[in-house]
């Protein structure tokens, strides 16, 4: 064997070759080498995650420290939980009425002292669970949705206009039935009618002794007695009229017992006039609108009484707006009536209900897309007055025009006369 070479440097240092390690010291590596796999490495996490989350359970209020328990307690002081808690039982409990659709409104007991009734204090909210529907009511609100939408008339792209959903004008109805008088002998009328929807709500559940609809916008008048030539014949209406023309131009508010309005956005002069015929009718006795007693018993001057509000939803936008109550007050404040039933019922029984139509409106703008008849206006409210439904519903036809239009009609020639 040859000897190894020994290999010199200035440092005087000695390199020799590498001596071979001993089986014991030698560092072993595996042939092959295998990572650990993607989904290996996520399950390994959930499973960390569902171990950790066993680890540290909610614990008891006896294994809770007292320090923790303390903590808990100042902040349930700072932030109670009555009110969210309070307002979801309320949710459960409308599902649950909507699901088993109960037959009994109930509401909440109204206190007042006498020294609230002096004054106009609100009282609080009140909750009615919604009702049954009747089938011609349900059945009208179909037949709407088929003619003109969901929002009927075009009322996404027009002027403010909301339209109250069924359930809740419903719950208005009950309202009005339990704490204003409304019943067989009352009078609605509807300022801003649009299609006519509340009145034909009234005059089907309640079966009042008028109701009528004065709508400014030409295009949805004209749409309101589309559908008031169809229903008069179907559902036998004999008390529903609906005028075109403007509110400025009516005198009083009689003989309407009832003024309903949703008046969101109603101008403040027009408030004002509306507050001033309210004040000066005989006959009207109840207020039923969208504004609150500081606006319209402050601000605008109506001589009423706040009795109650209801929250509300909108057909289309779901919107949510509280309807509020109002009776009119006596004289110099007291709580006797102001008005004299008597003179309400001999109004009615007048040859037109003792309602005057107000002029169509002058401005081209509101004007109806079709001709108005020589028969519009009080021959209408006669006619309605006696009962005569047959002609009556010709004279609606005459006022949406359709024997006016003709069709020009043409004769197409056969393809074997053209050869």
């Amino acid at each position: 064997m040859t000897p190894t070479k020994i290999k010199s440097t200035g440092r005087n240092t000695v390199d020799t070759l590498p001596i071979p390690l001993s089986p014991s010291t030698k560092r072993t590596m595996p042939k092959t080498f295998e990572s650990p796999k993607r989904a290996d490495s996520i399950r390994y996490k959930k499973t960390s995650v569902e171990i950790n989350k066993i680890k540290h359970l909610q614990r008891t209020p006896e294994q809770l420290p007292y320090n923790k328990k303390l903590q808990q307690k100042r902040y349930y002081n700072v932030h109670p939980k009555n009110k969210t808690h309070q307002r979801n039982v309320e949710k459960e409990i409308e599902q649950d009425v909507l699901l088993k659709r109960s037959l009994v409104a109930t509401t909440t007991n109204v206190k007042q002292s006498v020294s609230d009734e002096k004054s106009n204090s609100s009282p609080t909210r009140t909750v009615i669970q919604d009702l049954r529907v009747k089938k011609t009511v349900l059945d009208m609100y179909s037949k709407v949705r088929k003619t003109f939408g969901s929002l009927g008339g075009g009322g996404s792209g027009g002027p403010i206009y909301g339209e109250v959903t069924t359930k809740s004008f419903q719950r208005i109805i009950q309202f009005m039935k339990t704490h204003c008088e409304l019943n067989e002998n009352s009078s609605f009328i509807d300022v801003g009618s649009g299609l006519g929807k509340p009145n034909f709500h009234v005059s089907l559940d309640v079966n009042v002794k008028l109701s009528v609809g004065v709508e400014l916008g030409g295009e949805r008048w004209w749409q309101s007695m589309i559908l008031l030539k169809d229903f008069v014949p179907e559902y036998e209406l004999n008390s529903v009229f609906f005028a075109h023309g403007n509110v400025f131009d009516m005198k009083t508010l009689n003989p309407f017992s009832h003024v309903y309005m949703f008046d969101k956005g109603f101008p403040p002069n027009l408030m004002e006039d509306l507050a001033s015929k309210f004040n000066n009718s005989i006959a009207s006795k109840y207020l039923i609108c969208y504004k609150k007693p500081k606006h319209i018993i402050e601000l605008y001057r109506f001589d009423v009484k706040h009795l109650g509000f209801l929250s509300t939803s909108m057909s289309g936008s779901g919107e949510g707006n509280s309807v509020h109550f109002y009776m009119k007050n006596g004289k110099n404040g007291s709580t006797k009536k102001n008005v004299d039933d008597n003179k309400h019922l001999q109004m009615l029984k007048q040859n037109d209900f003792g309602f005057k139509v107000p002029p169509v409106p002058s401005d081209s703008i509101d004007s109806a897309p079709v001709a108005y008849a020589k028969s519009y206006g009080q021959p209408g409210m006669k006619l309605l007055h006696e009962n005569k439904l047959n002609e009556y519903t010709k004279w609606c036809i005459e006022q949406v025009g359709i024997n006016d239009s003709t069709r020009n009609k043409r004769r197409l020639r056969s393809r074997r006369q053209r050869k």
